[in-house]
């Protein structure tokens, strides 16, 4: 499970911001193994990849599995979140700790850590910020 929270640059939240979402299996495999958005596909060629949209506040919800290291880079998902008006953000989010691989220099710095929880393990995304255009 994964939570996190999109926001302006004012700190406001931003509701009904696009979030896209992709990553590896437990095995470190995507599926499709091509790059591209969740609507370049469709659904029935989609594994581990999706869209939704925040909340009200701000926030978004997706239960998935922990995905596996992907060749020399550690276990991450990727996320681009858009809204009219202000600049896409596409961004990795890395696990705190995760030693299935080392940190690529220059990667962004937005890490949480795997958290138990009663049945399943909660990761919960930093504050991402999108700025206006």
């Amino acid at each position: 499970m994964q939570d996190g929270c999109g926001a302006a640059a004012s700190g406001k939240p931003i509701r009904g911001a696009l979030v896209e979402i992709w990553q590896a299996d437990g095995r470190g495999r995507y599926h499709p193994a091509s790059d591209g958005r969740a609507s370049d596909y469709a659904d029935q060629d989609l594994d581990l990849r999706g869209r939704i949209l925040t909340d009200q506040e701000g926030r978004f919800l997706v239960e998935t599995l922990v995905p596996g290291a992907y060749g020399s880079r550690p276990r991450h998902w990727h996320l681009r979140l858009s809204r009219e008006g202000m600049r896409t953000l596409v961004t990795q989010l890395y696990i705190t700790g995760d030693s299935s691989r080392g940190r690529q220099p220059g990667e962004p710095n937005r890490h949480a850590p795997l958290a138990e929880g009663a049945s399943v393990l909660r990761y919960e995304a930093p504050d991402l910020i999108l700025e206006a255009e």
